[in-house]
């Protein structure tokens, strides 16, 4: 009878309690609760997490001072319960109390205090209520109790951190719940990554944003937020009346990079010329000193050879326009979209190295060049200029970033004209008639001002902060700082540090942390290890094997992941020792494994080249065909890969000894 009457208590408690907060102190919390646990005699243990619920061994005593939880029995700890209906001014009236006796923590709650999957989406909430940029949500599953008290955040982004590096396998249960995945100090990371058991509770499963078949970059996702119809609206105004000229216009040398632009020596004095490269030099001349350049391309068997080159100066008046007698045997003349035939090639004697130095004698490197992504054009001509305008950056797809518009539906909407008729005729593009479109474009947009051509749809947590509280100053440590959006305004008080290696981004914050509220690095050594990247040049930190031809390592495996495993780990102890009390430290991924995904990503971009082609379908190999099964597979492949976690932390006297 005893057992009974002590199995209908429990079965009570689970269904009133299922509320799990990681935090430091707590006190007023609870209070029947720990009464009938009293009554009841159970065994509690202490932890740095309470969860209230079922199981006795999962109660904390809130007045022991926090420690880490370690468990033998029982890994993992989930709520879904629903609790029984309660009298509103009773529940107002605790959770005012909470509120009040609480001293600063992260908690973990679910809506309807069910633990729920948690998204990218949810850890931007997360950072803008931690803010104080909008109210706490009582739906949010990560929550700072007492905002006002957090003095910074830090949030380190680690991709090619995977879970198969910690001793836990997040569980999915229904509904789309999640198990939390407690961090135990004996897992197998304890030797590679003991900073995480030793500084965190649990490792919280985070799906990354996606489309169906692809995943969207991390920064950007937890840095932007869609804005109202009433802010679009008054920003495009803002905008609109602002003047701009053509430098406003340049591409920046973060932007180079994200998009494979070469990079000129006087941006990066580091940067080596390779073989077969020039890059324009300084050099006073008349006329105009802006251009347009587009270029015309065949297929060969190591791939695009340049075959016309065409440029217009800034009164739309053709200054050089020549074919080129390709450097290698031409395997397809594209004729339908270069408008290249070989008759047209026939007794063409200029060559590739005679257009570089046409364009080196008529550019000088102050000079502004324009084009629609003309980083294609540059790699394959093996030119280097710094100041460019690109009417596939200034210009947004009318979805918004990160797609990027194509110049015949830029020139449609924008200039009302009708472009690249070629390709219905089979007579394909002209490059004249490309380039003048992309310097009219310019010019439009010189007339009309920055928001002419752009999507406002989004807002970022620096432009939010800026407008907020204008004093807060942010800070992005990063190899791509335009990751985050390269488009984030003036109006914002925000500094980018672009880094080559790991330890310069630990380097960096330690300098800049005191002057900033906000700040996102990103450590990406485990990143250009991972076989998956492209590695580029300006890399100093580790490499643990020889690049292939793409640019890209070996997969890291063994004592080599262990070794960066463990450089990563002293790494984020280093800036975890620097934070002050009351900082907010957050720690994520990018996902999981993303090898399979790139993989039929590359798969199916080179069947479209093909089909544009109009390559027969016999023709091309079953492996490089596109069908249903490898789209299936594509769509899986970006689930998995979208699958990351989060840790998070906040700096209290008890742990910042």
């Amino acid at each position: 009878m005893e057992s009974k009457d002590r199995n209908e208590h429990d079965e009570h408690l689970s269904q009133t309690t299922a509320r799990l907060s990681i935090s430091i102190k707590e006190e007023g919390v609870l209070s029947q609760v720990r009464e009938f646990l009293q009554d009841q005699k159970l065994q509690r243990r202490d932890s740095a997490v309470s969860i209230t619920s079922l199981e006795e061994n999962d109660i904390r005593d809130t007045s022991e001072q926090p420690q880490l939880l370690i468990s033998t029995k029982r890994r993992r700890s989930s709520v879904q319960t629903v609790p029984p209906p309660r009298r509103k001014k009773a529940r107002e009236h605790k959770r005012k109390a909470r509120k009040q006796n609480a001293s600063l923590t992260i908690e973990l709650q679910g809506p309807n205090n069910k633990i729920v999957t948690h998204s990218i989406t949810h850890l931007r909430e997360f950072l803008l209520e931690a803010l104080q940029l909008k109210k706490t949500s009582p739906r949010q599953l990560l929550m700072v109790t007492k905002p006002m008290e957090v003095t910074k955040i830090v949030v380190a982004i680690v991709p090619g951190l995977l879970l198969s590096d910690f001793d836990t396998i997040p569980s999915r249960g229904a509904g789309g719940s999640v198990e939390l995945e407690l961090l135990e100090p004996d897992g197998k990371h304890n030797e590679t990554l003991p900073f995480f058991p030793a500084n965190f509770e649990y490792l919280l499963p985070t799906t990354m944003a996606t489309s169906q078949d692809s995943i969207f970059p991390c920064p950007q996702a937890l840095v932007s937020f869609p804005v109202s119809k009433a802010e679009r609206k008054r920003r495009a105004e803002e905008l609109r009346a602002k003047k701009i000229v053509l430098y406003d216009l340049l591409v920046t040398i973060d932007q180079m990079r994200l998009n494979n632009y070469p990079v000129h020596s006087s941006l990066d004095e580091n940067s080596h010329l390779e073989d077969g490269w020039v890059e324009t030099g300084e050099f006073d001349h008349e006329g105009s000193h802006t251009f347009a350049l587009d270029c015309e391309f065949c297929q060969a068997k190591s791939g695009p050879v340049l075959t016309r080159a065409s440029m217009v100066n800034f009164q739309n008046e053709v200054i050089y326009d020549t074919f080129v007698k390709p450097e290698e045997e031409i395997t397809d003349y594209v004729t339908r979209y270069s408008g290249i035939t070989a008759e047209a090639l026939k007794d063409v004697t200029t060559t590739a190295k005679d257009v570089q130095k046409k364009i080196l004698e008529l550019v000088s490197s102050s000079d502004i060049l324009i084009g629609h992504s003309l980083e294609s054009d540059l790699n394959v001509m093996k030119i280097r200029h710094p100041n460019i305008i690109d009417t596939a950056l200034i210009y947004d797809h009318n979805q918004g970033p990160p797609l990027k518009p194509g110049l015949r539906s830029l020139a449609a909407q924008h200039l009302n004209r009708k472009i690249q008729q070629g390709e219905q005729t089979g007579e394909g593009h002209s490059s004249v008639e490309d380039l003048r479109a992309c310097l009219d474009l310019v010019k439009m947009k010189l007339l009309n001002g920055p928001g002419f051509g752009k999507v406002i749809r989004e807002t970022t947590l620096f432009e939010k902060l800026y407008e907020l509280l204008p004093s807060k100053r942010s800070v992005i440590i990063d190899f791509s700082p335009e990751i985050y959006g390269h488009d984030l305004g003036e109006r914002v008080n925000l500094e980018k540090f672009t880094v080559v290696n790991d330890d310069e981004v630990v380097e960096t914050l330690e300098r800049e942390l005191e002057s900033s509220t906000l700040a996102f690095i990103r450590f990406k050594e485990m990143d250009f290890n991972s076989g998956v990247v492209q590695v580029p040049s300006r890399f100093t930190g580790k490499l643990y094997s020889e690049l292939d031809e793409n640019r890209k390592s070996a997969i890291l495996t063994g004592e080599n992941r262990n070794d960066c495993l463990k450089s990563l780990n002293n790494r984020l102890q280093k800036v975890y020792d620097q934070l002050p009390v009351g900082c907010v430290f957050v720690v994520c991924n990018e996902g999981g494994d993303t090898m399979e995904l790139t993989q039929l990503q590359g798969v199916r971009k080179r069947f479209r080249q093909l089909e544009r082609k109009q390559v027969k379908l016999s023709d091309i190999p079953p492996e490089d065909c596109w069908d249903f099964d490898k789209q299936t597979a594509l769509k899986r492949a970006c689930v998995e890969a979208s699958n990351g976690f989060t840790f998070a932390t906040v700096i209290t006297d008890d742990n910042s000894e």
